[in-house]
């Protein structure tokens, strides 16, 4: 079965993903640089907010939101890339993807993901005409018409006209 939207919006999802991911490691990167000015600045923002937390905290949860959007983008990648041949289970893998993603707060891609699932779940497979003998329309049970034949129905059954 054609699953052309299915596989445009999966890719439109995992690009996003993937740019998203590029975006939170430029961060990771930028929150690793140990320059006085920035954990000075960063020391007089959280104060001023009346919170307080460290540098290296706000580095971790970073490091760890980049290693889970990794794995998610990973898993949406093989959903997409087994979308045509077991449409259950890339559907079930696109969901798990959906809901891990929320948490790393991957939003876009998320509702894309859900919608891709919900169409792989909703579309079946043309299994149906495989068995009984039918592709792309033509049924190869049958025989090729005749003309003589037909005209001979018609001269033998009174009924025929």
């Amino acid at each position: 079965m054609n699953r052309k939207t299915e596989k445009i919006l999966a890719w439109i999802g995992n690009g996003l993903s993937i740019l998203y991911l590029l975006i939170v490691l430029l961060g990771v990167l930028l929150l690793n640089t140990n320059t006085k000015e920035f954990k000075k600045v960063f020391n007089e923002m959280s104060q001023a907010q009346g919170q307080t937390f460290s540098p290296d905290l706000l580095f971790m949860s970073y490091l760890i939101q980049t290693i889970i959007l990794a794995v998610v983008i990973i898993l949406a990648i093989i959903a997409t890339l087994i979308m045509k041949n077991n449409r259950v289970l890339a559907g079930v893998l696109f969901i798990i993807a959906a809901v891990v993603s929320l948490f790393v707060t991957n939003l876009v891609a998320m509702v894309l993901w859900i919608i891709v699932a919900v169409k792989l779940f909703i579309k079946k497979d043309n299994n149906n005409n495989i068995k009984q003998g039918k592709t792309n329309g033509t049924n190869h049970n049958q025989q090729q018409w005749n003309p003589e034949q037909d005209l001979n129905k018609k001269k033998d059954d009174p009924y025929i006209y």
